[in-house]
């Protein structure tokens, strides 16, 4: 061997042992590497699954990865000191096995679905419980579709076989605390069926509360693993009607029913949160879908009932209300419903026989003494009744906003207090926690003219027409501008709605008013010759007022007022006007004359009052 092959030869070696070495190193690394990660994961729980069913979970086979990462989304790291990498302990499914891992991804996806659809297909395509292949995996499933079905939608025919014993673990406990009427707060938060399950219980058991602000955030928590659950929307759904959330409710159960549009369950509790939140239109459609395919069904009957009541849709709600007392003869709650029927046409004295029948019959609800209150002060003209009536609403439903509300316009049309309470002192709590709602602004606004308020109240009713644009809403916001002499904006809302609404006979009388107050006297004469010949009574009385305010001989003002007297003889400002012109001529006999009539339509007004007193002095000597 020569000189040169002998080097060549060496250079191999010492090239072969140099690789060596590193692999050596390297496997020295890996194997610190393990050490350091055996030591990080002391004192846990071995995994028990292979290394298959591991990957199986890693890659997210049924889900159930992808939960754990959601499950310990915002939970801190957990390290330990060394120099291998650093690892996290995770809650829950990160340290064991995934539940149900062993059944397939499909199945899975089905029984998070949770309508009866889905839980009847993944139901199918486990093993029966008497079959020896079925796992402990799927009886503990089973039994939870089973649940499901039976709690959730009580309508399904379920031919689900559960299993007669269960694996003791927490599905089985959850089960458990559903068929003894309790929520399961000890279940731990580990996947997606223990966020849902012990919320069955909204369903299981109506009257049980107490848990509602943990069931909300378990299953918030579970929308963010699967959104496309109809269980889930279901639950939130009735956990938000039970809880008085209606525009959340509706939100929720309108999404459970894009989900499944065939559950009955979910379009029914969708249509009672539909009239809850104000949403007639979808209420109505509906209770609709809902009777064309439930045609004999009491609570669908009822539900369109109430959905038609909700929509002003008189006619079709006594008719489904008919319906039903046919089936029910003593249902007080739509006996009631009739009686809110008839108040709307005006047939006061069977609305007050229907009550006097409710009443009898023990009962005392909310509805029932706000009816009683609104017909005594409409039809008896019993204001002191109608207080004690909302006084006892108030007592026996002290956090009622409409039992508050009502007892407000009662105190502002008498000018006394109820329930020890003034106006502004009763609608004060309710403003404070609904600034913008309608009722509340509009009940403001009548308290600040009656204390002749006009810069509250115009501040009140600008805020209003920024929600309501309704004709009735901007012609009271009118009025309040020529109180304050803003004549400007009167004239360009008014001008607006006229163009919008020429035939509406409200708006044409706010359009004279207001050109009679911007001085555009000819124009209002004009209207007003254009509209008298056609008008009816109340109309022809309220023009012969306005032109009456064009006059400028005496005789002709009389003339127009007497005119407007024969039209409609409770015109109270005719009648004031004709208090004004005999007060002038000194003629105190005629003008007190016309200052009582007046008095007697506004009973509660301390000016009205006072001028009569001054007559009466007048007339004295």
């Amino acid at each position: 061997m020569t000189t040169a092959t002998r080097c060549k030869v060496h250079l191999r070696l010492k090239l072969f042992f140099l690789l060596l070495s590193v692999v050596i190193l390297l496997f020295s690394c890996a194997s610190s590497d393990s050490d350091t990660g055996a030591d990080l994961n002391a004192g846990l729980p071995a995994v028990e699954a292979t290394s298959a069913e591991a990957a199986s979970s890693v890659l997210g086979q049924d889900g159930a990865a992808s939960e754990d990462a959601a499950l310990s989304a915002n939970t801190p790291a957990q390290t330990t000191a060394g120099t291998g990498p650093q690892t996290a302990k995770l809650p829950g499914l990160s340290q064991k096995a995934a539940p149900f891992s062993r059944i397939d991804s499909r199945v899975m996806d089905e029984a998070r679905k949770g309508s009866p659809s889905s839980i009847r297909s993944a139901a199918a395509s486990l093993h029966k419980p008497s079959d020896p292949a079925c796992t402990d995996d799927e009886r503990v499933l089973l039994a939870m579709l089973d649940a499901m079905m039976t709690y959730a939608y009580p309508s399904e025919k379920n031919t689900i076989s559960v299993p007669a014993e269960l694996p003791e673990n927490t599905y089985s406990g959850i089960i458990g605390s559903l068929k003894a009427g309790l929520y399961d707060s000890n279940a731990t938060d580990t996947d997606f069926f223990t966020l849902v399950m012990p919320s069955l219980i909204l369903v299981a058991n109506p009257n049980k509360d107490g848990f509602f602000d943990e069931a909300e955030n378990a299953l918030l928590k579970a929308c963010t693993l699967n959104n496309d659950s109809v269980l889930v929307h279901y639950l939130l759904g009735v956990l938000y009607t039970r809880t008085r959330e209606y525009e959340k409710a509706a939100q929720e159960l309108q999404r459970a029913c894009r989900l499944d549009p065939a559950c009955y369950e979910t379009s029914v509790a969708a249509a009672g949160a539909y009239i809850k939140a104000g949403w007639t239109g979808d209420a109505v459609a509906t209770a609709s879908m809902l009777l064309a395919a439930y045609p004999d069904q009491i609570a669908v009957l009822k539900l369109c009932s109430e959905a038609a009541f909700s929509a002003d849709d008189i006619d079709a709600a006594e008719n489904y209300v008919a319906q039903v007392l046919q089936k029910e003869p003593n249902n007080m709650d739509y006996i009631l419903l009739r009686a809110k029927i008839l108040f709307v046409r005006g047939e006061y004295l069977k609305v007050s026989s229907l009550l006097d029948v409710y009443q009898k019959s023990g009962k005392s609800s909310l509805d029932y003494l706000l009816l009683r209150a609104e017909l005594q002060l409409k039809w008896n003209k019993n204001t002191a009744s109608a207080a004690a009536t909302i006084q006892s609403a108030i007592e026996q439903y002290p956090d009622s906003t409409d039992a508050m509300l009502f007892a407000a316009e009662i105190a502002i049309e008498t000018g006394n207090p109820v329930a020890g309470l003034t106006a502004d002192e009763l609608i004060a709590p309710v403003y404070e926690k609904e600034p913008d709602n309608e009722r509340v602004l509009k009940i403001m606004i009548s308290s600040a003219q009656s204390h002749k308020d006009w810069n509250s109240a115009y501040q009140k009713s600008s805020v209003l027409i920024t929600h309501n644009t309704s004709s009735e809403v901007i012609i009271q916001h009118i009025s309040l501008c020529l109180e304050l002499d803003f004549t400007g904006e009167a004239l360009r809302l008014c001008k607006d709605l006229y163009r919008k609404f020429p035939s509406d006979e409200e708006v044409q009388k706010s359009y004279i008013k207001v050109l009679i107050a911007t001085g555009s006297h000819a124009e209002a004469r004009s209207l007003i010759e254009q509209l008298l010949p056609s008008a009816q009574a109340k109309m022809k009385s309220s023009l012969y007022y306005e032109r009456s305010r064009l006059q400028t001989d005496e005789n002709q003002v009389l003339a127009d007022l007497r005119s407007c007297l024969t039209a409609n003889p409770r015109n109270e400002d005719a009648l004031y006007a004709l208090y004004e012109l005999y007060y002038a001529r000194s003629d105190y006999r005629k003008a007190q004359y016309y200052l009582k009539q007046v008095i007697a339509m506004k009973a509660n007004d301390e000016r009205l009052k006072a001028l009569n007193a001054e007559l009466d002095e007048l007339l004295s000597h």
